[in-house]
């Protein structure tokens, strides 16, 4: 199977953009690339997750006869797996690449890790798609989102989640409802082979709920909003 390079008499050096999804759900989750997996059990490690105190009150000006209460440190910990082996392949002959590619990290290289790229998002969309979540989906109304979004920011509130770095991620259908409803008006993507590839596992981050010496472990970080199927414009008669 040959490859197929665009060849004329000339090739204008500027080409169209490739016709592409916008990558971004990669960006949105915590990843770390220097793990070393050598060795591991299981070809997976550990990330270590600090442990959580509550302070407790000591009367004012007591007798001082009561003693304090000591707390013991509870770290918790969340294991990921490296279980996929996401790569792209392409076959270079001596000629295409003598004759035929004029830029082999546009041509080849680029495509290559474009699909690599697709492949992770991919993998961290059905991660978020199929996680389970702490609180209930919140159902978003088709009219006027936007009273979902606060109903989300409440849930992350009370389960003490930080305001910084929060990311409301949103579908193409909900982003066209947020926009009709009109919330966002004031506001102002011989034969060589080239092979790229990557390791890659997935995991949903939870934290420990209630106290105890064994709480309940559930996903607190993010909030599932959900929005019925959108209705369909009129059929052009």
């Amino acid at each position: 199977m040959a490859n197929a390079f665009l060849k004329s008499e000339t090739i204008a050096a500027t080409s169209l953009g490739l016709l592409e999804r916008e990558l971004v759900l990669a960006n949105l989750v915590w990843s770390n690339a220097g793990f070393d997996f050598t060795g591991a059990k299981a070809d997976s490690v550990t990330v270590r997750i600090p442990a959580q105190l509550n302070a407790r009150e000591y009367d004012w000006r007591n007798d001082r006869s009561s003693d304090i209460v000591l707390d013991e440190l509870a770290e918790d910990s969340l294991t990921v797996q490296l279980n996929k082996d996401i790569y792209s392949a392409v076959a270079v002959t001596d000629e295409e690449l003598t004759l035929d590619i004029r830029d082999f990290g546009t041509q080849v290289l680029q495509p290559q890790v474009n699909a690599v790229a697709k492949a992770i998002d991919a993998g961290v969309a059905n991660m978020i798609e199929t996680a389970t979540y702490s609180v209930p989906a919140i159902v978003v109304d088709e009219k006027d989102p936007f009273p979902a979004f606060n109903d989300a920011r409440a849930a992350l509130n009370k389960n003490e989640v930080p305001t910084n770095d929060r990311t409301l991620l949103i579908g193409a259908d909900v982003e066209t409802a947020l926009l009709k409803s009109g919330r966002l008006n004031d506001v102002s993507k011989l034969r060589d082979r080239s092979i790229v590839n990557l390791f890659a596992g997935f995991n949903v981050m939870t934290d420990p709920v209630g106290g105890g010496k064994n709480p309940t472990k559930r996903l607190v970080r993010a909030v599932k909003l959900d929005m019925p199927t959108p209705s369909k414009p009129p059929a052009d008669k």
